[in-house]
């Protein structure tokens, strides 16, 4: 089993920054591609915004929003129960999704890959769990610009660390495509170092 740790961590400052995040301003190039009635996985959706925005954009389907850290969906849980979305949050790791082969027409990660150890089982647990035709949109942050001003090592460190992984990301993402018979869409931005 891989460890399932979130190197920003849960502090207000980053749960607010989370908070802001909806499905068009960080999902808008995965939206245009959905169809009413799909199920969808939002693997890694945090405090459930986007998730949100996905559910709307594919009901009366279901979206199932999982993330390893079960205290960020009780205000998600409540929006989504007033605006009577099909939505639901589970506490799951991605790298052992509890769910069936071939049970969902998308999936949507945002902000999840850099944060992993190992981004490629992740990427093949998706596919695991997405029907034949379906559909995955990743979108993978690329902080070209970032001020780091703490008392300790640790934000410094955490940056560090995940400056090291997005450089990776989009040869992973390219090599899983092409081994699993998918395909790439054109990038909407390129990572640098």
């Amino acid at each position: 089993m891989q460890e399932n740790t979130y190197t920003p961590g849960y502090s207000a400052p980053v749960l607010s920054f989370m908070g802001r995040r909806t499905a068009e301003t960080h999902g808008g190039f995965f939206l245009p591609r959905l169809r009413v009635g799909w199920r969808l996985l939002d693997a890694g959706c945090g405090p459930g915004t986007i998730t949100l925005g996905l559910a709307r954009a594919v009901e009366p389907g279901q979206v199932v929003g999982i993330d390893i850290e079960e205290s960020q969906f009780a205000s998600a849980r409540e929006r989504a129960e007033r605006e009577g979305l099909n939505v639901e949050f589970r506490r799951a790791s991605v790298y052992e999704l509890p769910f069936q082969d071939a049970s969902f027409d998308a999936v949507f990660s945002h902000a999840l890959l850099e944060h992993l150890r190992d981004a490629s089982a992740a990427l093949v647990e998706m596919r695991r769990v997405l029907k034949p035709g379906g559909l995955i949109g990743v979108r993978a942050e690329d902080a070209g610009g970032a001020l780091i001003d703490a008392a300790s090592d640790g934000p410094a460190q955490a940056f560090a660390a995940y400056l090291a992984t997005r450089r990776a990301i989009p040869k992973i993402l390219t090599t899983w495509a092409a081994n699993s018979g998918g395909c790439c869409g054109k990038p909407t931005s390129r990572l640098t170092a």
